[in-house]
C-alpha cells in the first residue's frame, strides 16, 4: 500500500468511528480528508453521503452516493445505501434498481417491499418465490408475504414464524436489580452530555433521534 493510500485510508476509518458515535461534522470533515489524498475513495464517498443522510441533507446525499457509483456502477455497499435513501424517499423504482445490484443481508428484502409498494403483483410474487428458494428467512419478507396473502387473495407459502404470537414475553426490567432510578437518571445525564448529532425522524413527534450508535 502506498502512503497516500494509507493516509486516505486512515481519514477514512477515522470518518467511520466518528459517525458510529453520531458526530456527523467530525465524520464528514475526516471523510472529506480522505478524499483531498485519494479522490476515488468510494468508502468515504458512502461516509459522506451516510453522514449528510443522517443529518436530513439528502439532496448532497444522493450527489455523494452517484459520484461513488460514476467510479463503480455496481458497487454493493453504495447500491445498498443509495437504495435505502430512495427506499426513504419513496422513489421505490430506482431503489428497486439499486438493490439489484446490492447482496446486503437486507437488500433483497428491502427491496421486496419497494416492489410491493409499488403495487407489481407479478414481479412482487417472482422476487418473493426466488427469496423462498434461496431459503432467506427473515421477518420483513414475512410480514410482507402474509400481508400480500390477504391483498392479493393467494395462499402464504413463506415459512417463517407461522405463529408470532408464541414468541411474545412481558416483564419488566426492574426485575433485575442492577436496574432502578438511579441507573436512568445517570444514563439520561450522560446521553445528554454526549456530543451526538440528532438525525431526522419522520415517524417522531416532540422527541428526537440520536445519530449512530448510542452504546459506543
Amino acid at each position: 500500500m502506498k502512503l497516500k493510500d494509507c493516509s486516505s485510508y486512515i481519514y477514512s476509518n477515522a470518518g467511520n468511528l466518528f459517525f458510529d458515535l453520531g458526530e456527523m461534522q467530525k465524520s464528514l470533515e475526516c471523510h472529506k480528508g480522505a478524499l483531498k489524498i485519494e479522490p476515488t475513495n468510494i468508502n468515504s464517498l458512502n461516509g459522506i453521503g451516510l453522514a449528510y443522510s443522517n443529518s436530513g441533507n439528502d439532496g448532497e446525499a444522493i450527489k455523494s452516493f452517484e459520484q461513488a457509483l460514476s467510479i463503480n456502477p455496481v458497487d454493493d455497499y453504495t447500491n445498498f445505501n443509495l437504495g435505502n435513501l430512495y427506499r426513504v424517499r419513496e422513489n421505490y423504482k430506482k431503489a428497486i434498481d439499486c438493490y439489484e445490484h446490492s447482496e446486503r443481508k437486507l437488500s433483497k428484502s428491502h427491496q421486496l417491499e419497494c416492489i410491493y409498494k409499488g403495487a407489481d403483483k407479478d414481479l412482487f410474487n417472482k422476487k418473493l418465490q426466488l427469496l423462498i428458494d434461496k431459503g432467506i428467512l427473515n421477518p420483513l419478507i414475512g410480514s410482507l408475504s402474509s400481508h400480500a396473502a390477504i391483498r392479493y387473495s393467494q395462499r402464504d407459502e413463506y415459512s417463517f414464524c407461522k405463529d408470532p404470537f408464541l414468541f411474545l414475553e412481558k416483564s419488566s426490567l426492574y426485575d433485575d436489580k442492577r436496574f432502578n432510578n438511579d441507573l436512568i437518571k445517570k444514563l439520561v445525564s450522560d446521553i445528554n452530555l454526549a456530543k451526538v448529532s440528532k438525525k431526522t425522524q419522520s415517524l417522531l413527534e416532540n422527541g428526537v433521534q440520536s445519530s449512530g450508535n448510542l452504546f459506543f
